[in-house]
C-alpha cells in the first residue's frame, strides 16, 4: 500500500520535470500489490494507474497552469473500460494517455494499456472543469487538445 501512496506525487514531480508533451506516455510493470488471485492486474487498479496517466498528461501538457491560474479543476465523471487481453504478474506494460476532444461540458481522455504496442485495455474518461461556482465550460483546455492536430498539419502542408 505505501507504494501506491507514493506513486502519484513521484508522477507529478517526474512531469514537471519533463519535456511538455501532449501524450502521457508512462512505462510501468504490474507487481505483487496490484495483482488478485489470479495472478493479473485487479480491476480496481486501473482506474489508479489512469489517475497517474492524467496527473501526468495535464502537468506535461501545461493545462496545469491554467487549473492554478483559474482555480479550477478537471473532474472524472465517466469513466468506460474494455478489457481486451490481461496483464499478467511482472508483466511490463505502457499507460498512453492523451485528451482527444470536448463533449459538450466534458474533456474526453483516451487511455491505453499497451504491451508491446498491443491495446490491453482502453478507456474512454469523461471529466468536468470545476471551479469555485460550479461546473464551468472546458474550453480552456481547448488548445491542449487542437494544438496536436495543428501541429500534424502544419508538417505536412
Amino acid at each position: 500500500m505505501l507504494r501506491s501512496a507514493i506513486r502519484t506525487p513521484l508522477v507529478i514531480g517526474k512531469a514537471l520535470l519533463s519535456k511538455d508533451s501532449v501524450v502521457s506516455r508512462l512505462h510501468r510493470r504490474v507487481g505483487v500489490s496490484d495483482c488478485d488471485f489470479n495472478r493479473h492486474l485487479t480491476n480496481s487498479r486501473y482506474p489508479s494507474y489512469m489517475d497517474e496517466g492524467r496527473w501526468d498528461l495535464i502537468i506535461r501538457s501545461g493545462a496545469h497552469k491554467v487549473c492554478v491560474r483559474k482555480r479550477i479543476r478537471p473532474v472524472v465523471v465517466d469513466l468506460k473500460i474494455k478489457f481486451r487481453r490481461e496483464l499478467r504478474f511482472g508483466a511490463p506494460f505502457v499507460l498512453d494517455s492523451r485528451i482527444t476532444g470536448l463533449d459538450g461540458k466534458a474533456m474526453v481522455i483516451e487511455q491505453y494499456f499497451l504491451v508491446d504496442g498491443v491495446v490491453h485495455t482502453s478507456a474512454e474518461v469523461r471529466s468536468l472543469v470545476v471551479g469555485a461556482r460550479g461546473v464551468i465550460s472546458p474550453v480552456d483546455f481547448a488548445p491542449f487538445v487542437t494544438e496536436p492536430w495543428l501541429q500534424k498539419s502544419e508538417t505536412k502542408g
